[in-house]
């Protein structure tokens, strides 16, 4: 912001989601002039009508003109186009041909830089749900780099600002048949692993933090569970901004929507609503039955996987030197017949 710096988690700045690549590269723009400390980072219908009808369709006017035809003529007339008869919106897209993009972003930036509150903004890049996308072997360099060349073909590497990006490097420990667990008694092994620069007393002090370290125990059981790791400057000399330590088993339960692993409350004991709760937990223990196999299903692995988020430049520099020794003192794993 114009006048004085604040250092602000990017997902807190008020920001919407403008355009996708291929199924998994969403770009958005950033509203830093936006920026309330303790709001929502959602953007008001006020906010969108006029990003839409004052800066996006006149860019699009401006730069591709031929397409407009296939624009909506106003946010109201979108909204009013998207929405089905229950109220639901059934959101559609627009494609801008590729060789139009970079004219199309100059202007769209022009005409946003012309309103108080679209000044400063800026995009952001993301591609998430991408773990299969890249299996490698981390021992082998060339693999290592045809695997990110691989991951980097929808950009244009050259035109990266590599500095700027941050990549999440994952490695996953497999047991066929098995469900394998980290150890909750090996997270300092863990963090000396993911930050190999810092001393034990830093990661003690990590450990310790209840803003830096976050515990997330499996099944309730103390002895198991991941972990979440912001090291803040404890991380800058291996340039490591967070590191993710978790099992793969949650995916039979992981749901972004309201569904029905979602959190519950006291009220859904209620006599009015203790059916639907009990119908909701039949299902999830037929889920987990699966889960464990049967004759007909082989079930439901998983992996423990330790993910650390650095700049890209350095991607093919991490989580190469992980030992046997490592896996068998951090790590447990049971058949997943006696885990589910």
């Amino acid at each position: 912001m114009k006048g004085h710096s604040v250092r602000v988690p990017l997902h807190k700045i008020p920001n919407v989601a403008i355009g996708k690549v291929e199924r998994r590269h969403i770009t958005r723009i950033f509203f830093p002039s936006l920026y309330r400390k303790d709001e929502s980072p959602s953007l008001p219908q006020a906010i969108l009508e006029m990003l839409y009808n004052r800066c996006l369709r006149p860019a699009v006017a401006q730069t591709v003109g031929r397409d407009l035809s296939h624009w909506p003529v106003s946010y109201s007339a979108a909204m009013l186009q998207s929405r089905g008869s229950n109220g639901t919106l059934h959101v559609s897209s627009v494609d801008i041909a590729s060789y139009a993009l970079p004219s199309f972003a100059r202007r769209l930036m022009e005409l946003l830089d012309g309103h108080p509150a679209f000044q400063d903004a800026f995009f952001g890049h993301e591609l998430r749900g991408t773990k299969s996308a890249s299996h490698h072997n981390p021992g082998d360099e060339l693999d290592r780099h045809m695997a990110m060349d691989e991951f980097l073909d929808c950009l244009d590497t050259r035109a990266l600002n590599a500095h700027e990006w941050m990549i999440d490097v994952g490695l996953e420990i497999w047991h066929p048949g098995h469900v394998v667990q980290w150890l909750t008694s090996a997270h300092l092994n863990v963090l000396r692993v993911a930050l190999p620069s810092a001393t034990d007393e830093q990661l003690m002090a990590i450990l310790s933090s209840k803003s830096q370290f976050k515990l997330d125990l499996s099944a309730q059981l103390q002895d198991l569970g991941g972990c979440r790791v912001t090291p803040g400057s404890r991380g800058k000399e291996d340039q490591v901004t967070y590191i993710n330590v978790y099992t793969t088993d949650k995916s039979a339960t992981y749901q972004l929507h309201r569904g029905v692993f979602r959190r519950r409350d006291a009220s859904e004991l209620l006599l009015s609503r203790i059916d639907k709760l009990i119908e909701d937990m039949a299902s999830m223990g037929q889920i987990f039955l699966e889960c464990g196999g049967s004759p007909e299903a082989d079930g439901l692995e998983g992996c423990a996987r330790l993910e650390v988020r650095v700049p890209l430049l350095k991607a093919n520099q991490v989580l190469l030197d992980l030992t046997d020794q490592f896996v068998e003192s951090a790590t447990i794993s049971f058949p997943r017949d006696i885990w589910w």
